[in-house]
């Protein structure tokens, strides 16, 4: 039986103290000592209820490792140093991101934001260090956490003054009801390695980078840019820029600047960098196009060139560079045809022909969508003039155009209709 509660877990490793530390007091405080304590605003937490915690910390060195995880009973956000290193809404498990990369020697801070939906409130943290092979001091969430039910857009940062935030409250160690002895990972996931993959003679696979799925999401879109870089999206995030380096540890990832993301169709074409947006970053669901207007390497230009009426999993998804120079985009059947496309496009007098009766799907899927289901437009690099190019497709992801011009796509089925007399399977 799932009750209702909010309950926040997080386990922390990297190399802290929250003072300058001896060899005397590592060996003191070794991980382990003492179990974390959960921890809220009050003794009863309120239904709807937001809070801000935070704790400040030194380090005396730079470390070697630093895994973060966290588990929450409704939803938390975790930023270390000011960075998102994760969100999760899941009590059962905990989320795990590898943040040695963000901390640094001095002063840091852990800032962590808590909703309660209803029910029992609490959050547990544990920092555990580690340079090297010696282990170091653990920090433990306790009653010395600063906490605050309002914070200024500054409250993340280190430098940050919480001193008139109060002191959190303490429910208990770990193990108390109601939430119980949560199980918190040692280790962060991490990508197949490439040793297992199985590829034909003469191939090479390796591993650039593991993608923390915690911070940067679930990965489903990507281009490369001018200069060999990679830009990626997350699904329901940002767009990121990846330097591939020798090795994993040496790749390097930076998050684009510009209030954009939800991107499931990218292309560098024309000196700019074209997005497809499905979802609600940026202006919502279109095509924009993203430029460098100061030659610093750094996209600071943001326009949509055109609006699509529709998302979600049918909704619009890639954009590539046709043989002829002009840019093609491609959606499924729950976004309509781009608006104002030229009435003299390949496609066109569509209509639906319907012999027999009509008869929906019985789960009621798709039933009002109609002609021209999805399609394929083509635009211009300044994205003003459309056309239709084709359509009649369910939900097809992604497109390519060969050698001598001609397209492919690989349209989707209906999986809960195989078996059936009328069931289309997947095609090219």
């Amino acid at each position: 039986m799932r009750f209702s509660r909010a309950t926040f877990v997080v386990l922390f490793t990297a190399f802290f103290c929250t003072h300058p530390v001896t060899a005397q007091d590592a060996g003191a405080k070794t991980p382990g000592n003492k179990p974390p304590q959960w921890i809220w605003i009050d003794k009863t937490a309120h239904e709807k209820e937001t809070i801000y915690l935070r704790k400040s910390f030194e380090l005396i060195a730079e470390v070697k490792s630093g895994l973060l995880s966290a588990a929450c009973d409704n939803t938390v956000t975790v930023f270390v140093n000011g960075q998102k290193v994760l969100q999760h809404d899941n009590w059962n498990t905990a989320a795990v991101a590898d943040v040695a990369k963000l901390l640094v020697k001095g002063k840091n801070v852990i800032a962590a934001e808590c909703y309660n939906g209803d029910g029992p409130g609490g959050f547990l943290l544990q920092l555990k260090t580690g340079s090297g092979s010696e282990a170091m001091p653990t920090l433990i969430s306790d009653a010395s956490w600063n906490v605050s039910r309002e914070a200024p857009e500054e409250w993340r940062d280190a430098a940050f003054d919480a001193s008139g935030w109060k002191k959190a409250v303490s429910l208990g160690e770990l193990g108390v009801a109601p939430w119980g002895n949560i199980a918190l990972n040692a280790t962060a996931p991490s990508a197949t390695p490439a040793s297992e993959l199985n590829v034909l003679p003469g191939f090479k696979v390796e591993l650039l980078y593991s993608v923390p799925k915690a911070s940067q999401g679930s990965w489903v879109s990507m281009t490369p840019d001018h200069k060999g870089r990679l830009i990626v999206s997350d699904q329901d995030g940002s767009l990121y820029r990846v330097t591939p380096g020798v090795s994993s540890q040496e790749t390097r990832v930076e998050k684009i600047n510009l209030e954009i993301g939800h991107s499931q169709g990218m292309l560098y074409a024309h000196g700019a960098l074209y997005v497809v947006v499905n979802g609600n970053a940026a202006q919502g669901s279109g095509l924009y196009r993203l430029r460098d207007t100061n030659d610093d390497d750094e996209y600071d230009e943001l326009k949509l060139l055109k609006k699509f009426e529709g998302g979600g999993e049918h909704g619009p998804h890639a954009v590539r560079l046709g043989p002829d120079g002009a840019l093609y985009v491609i959606a499924g059947n729950f976004t309509k045809p781009p608006e104002g496309y030229d009435p003299l496009s390949p496609l066109r007098n569509f209509a639906e022909d319907q012999l027999l009766k009509r008869n929906p799907d019985g789960n009621g899927f798709a039933t009002g969508v109609m002609a021209p289901g999805g399609w394929i437009a083509k635009t211009d690099a300044d994205g003003q003039r459309w056309e239709l190019h084709c359509a009649g497709f369910r939900n097809p992801y992604d497109f390519d155009f060969n050698a001598d011009g001609e397209m492919f796509t690989f349209d989707a089925d209906m999986e809960w209709d195989t078996g059936t007399p009328w069931y289309r399977p997947t095609r090219v």
